[in-house]
């Protein structure tokens, strides 16, 4: 219970959705509209994007801790010190990805960029201000042997500071690293299996369908989900498809007896080899055409 850390990384989760309401003010002062996919996928974007700043610098106080509680400011300003220039060239180059997406002539693609690389940064900001000062009074606790959720309470015979590795720590250092780097038949197999994997995925991404299903964009207890279900398995018609005929003049001037307008009509008068006739019988063949209607001529 005294090594735990289950307040830091609740304080973690807390910065991201401070960082993503932050951006969504400022760019709502500025009139920027937000779409649903922005209020969804961003926050879980921020947490993924910078939760491994919270990892370094929880493990490297971890492997450095202080000798003391009056230690604890020193010794928080010296690791963050050493791994601060890393987490913010990190931070940087994400802000700057995402900024990037600005560039888009898409007005949801836009603003997706730009939300996301401002809350990017402002959790970079949040994570080097409020971020140290929740790791300053964990440690805090820690050396004082008190409980994580119960900081009222504790144990001062417990041991206070644990220099012990993690499982995680332990098994890459004695079994996963001298087994990769043994032999290199054991390296030359990692490159050849990462070659592969890399030339398969080139392969398959002719099977990417391009777009956006719409019942994908909303949320599951949405209205229109149900509707837009509906209309997919129950109406037949889909986007228009326009046949136009180039380089010709079928007014009534230049052909008076409908000679060349009856190649293209559709009606009793008309040819039955004619266009209009020819695409009505093909709008009757539902399992050939995906034509769902009889054409009109305008």
């Amino acid at each position: 219970m005294i090594q735990a850390k289950s307040v830091v990384g609740l304080s973690g989760v807390i910065i991201v959705l401070c960082s993503v309401a932050c951006s969504l003010g400022i760019f709502s002062f500025l009139g920027w509209e937000a779409t649903l996919i922005v209020i969804e996928v961003v926050p879980f974007l921020v947490l993924a994007v910078g939760v491994d700043n919270i990892y370094i610098l929880v493990q490297a106080l971890q492997k450095d801790p202080p000798k003391s509680v009056s230690q604890v400011p020193q010794q928080i300003s010296i690791v963050f010190g050493r791994i601060g220039p890393s987490m913010l060239l990190s931070a940087c180059c994400e802000t700057v990805a995402f900024s990037l997406g600005a560039m888009s002539s898409m007005p949801a693609v836009r603003n997706f960029s730009l939300y996301a690389a401002l809350a990017v940064f402002v959790n970079f900001l949040l994570q080097c201000t409020a971020f140290l000062s929740v790791i300053t009074w964990d440690l805090k606790r820690q050396m004082s042997g008190k409980y994580d959720c119960f900081c009222c309470l504790g144990n001062q015979d417990s041991e206070r500071s644990s220099n012990r590795k993690g499982v995680v720590s332990v098994v890459i250092e004695k079994y996963w690293a001298p087994a990769l780097f043994s032999s290199k038949c054991i390296r030359g197999a990692v490159v050849a299996l990462f070659f592969f994997i890399s030339c398969a995925s080139i392969g398959m991404m002719n099977r990417i369908e391009i777009g956006l299903d719409q019942t994908v964009a909303l949320p599951t207890y949405s209205y229109l989900g149900d509707y837009y279900r509906d209309i997919f398995s129950q109406l037949r018609v889909g986007p228009p498809v326009y046949f136009v005929f180039h380089n010709n003049d079928y007014t009534w001037q230049r052909f008076p007896k409908r000679t060349a307008q009856d190649e293209i009509c559709m009606g009793r008068s008309c040819n039955s080899s004619s266009a209009l006739n020819f695409l009505k019988r093909q709008s009757q063949i539902s399992n050939y055409s995906t034509i769902a209607t009889p054409p009109n001529s305008w």
